[in-house]
């Protein structure tokens, strides 16, 4: 379908675009397409890219379903209000909520996703091998990248890359972007866009998710406490800190007016 856009990435040179996460997520009913009667309760997930459903929440990072989010997307509420009609232009489903309310909040945050279709990283590659290449439907994520076997197969994760802090995206020839990362064990792809601007695009997204990345890491790191004392903190925990290296290690974390305080164990918190 002409109209309906699912590759494009219209990122600025200063790589902001809109990064994906989970906006929305809750129980619904799904119409199943083999019995127009029967509805049946699944748990949907709204991200960037997509509506996803799985029979319950624990099941939600293996879902069942996918239906990709395109900018043509239409969402009405028809019925008695309790009922959506999502038509992507090529995939059309239908979902019920326990009142109109909700039903209304679902569609307004379908909408607001819809709305950003067009400055979304996605699109498809060309993943080099050493005999080769194969050609996949690849979307950009908050910590990853993620390829598909097409763009109607969004639920099949054919491979996933982890964005870190140490996270590099380099041009390769005329279309290529080398995506290197030292987590753990190093590893690298090799992609080939399909134009020099969905290149230029992704190279743009990939550096600026890696500087958030760093960012956040900074704020987490270790740093001495003016107003050290388990009286002035907010709150404390435990908990675990991912490192340059992948690994997640322990430490203690206090939370005070003027941010969020790491040390090595309560014991140094408590000095």
């Amino acid at each position: 379908i002409p109209s309906t856009r699912l590759c494009y990435c219209s990122a600025t040179s200063s790589g902001h675009v809109p990064l994906t996460g989970i906006t929305k997520a809750g129980y619904l009913l799904r119409q199943n397409s083999a019995s127009l009667d029967e509805w049946n309760r699944y748990f949907f997930a709204l991200n960037g890219h997509s509506v996803s459903y799985s029979s319950s929440s624990s099941g939600f990072a293996s879902p069942e379903g996918d239906i990709l989010l395109t900018s043509s997307t239409k969402v009405h509420q028809i019925g008695d209000g309790i009922t959506l009609r999502i038509e992507t232009g090529y995939e059309v489903l239908l979902i019920r909520s326990k009142n109109s309310v909700e039903a209304s909040e679902w569609k307004q945050a379908i909408e607001v996703n819809v709305a950003q279709i067009g400055d979304l990283a996605r699109g498809y590659f060309t993943k080099l091998k050493k005999l080769g290449g194969k050609r996949y439907f690849f979307m950009l994520h908050k910590e990853s990248i993620s390829y598909h076997p097409s763009h109607t197969q969004t639920m099949v994760i054919s491979g996933l890359f982890p964005l870190t802090e140490t996270t590099t995206a380099t041009s390769y020839g005329t279309t290529g972007i080398v995506v290197n990362s030292s987590l753990g064990r190093k590893k690298t792809w090799k992609l080939m866009a399909e134009s020099r601007a969905q290149q230029q695009n992704w190279l743009d997204a990939l550096a600026h998710i890696a500087r958030g990345l760093k960012a956040k890491e900074a704020f987490f790191s270790m740093q001495n406490n003016p107003l050290s004392g388990r009286e002035s903190s907010i709150y404390s925990s435990s908990l675990a800190l991912r490192n340059s290296t992948g690994q997640w290690v322990g430490h203690f974390f206090a939370l005070f007016a003027d941010g969020l305080h790491c040390y090595k164990g309560s014991k140094d918190f408590m000095k």
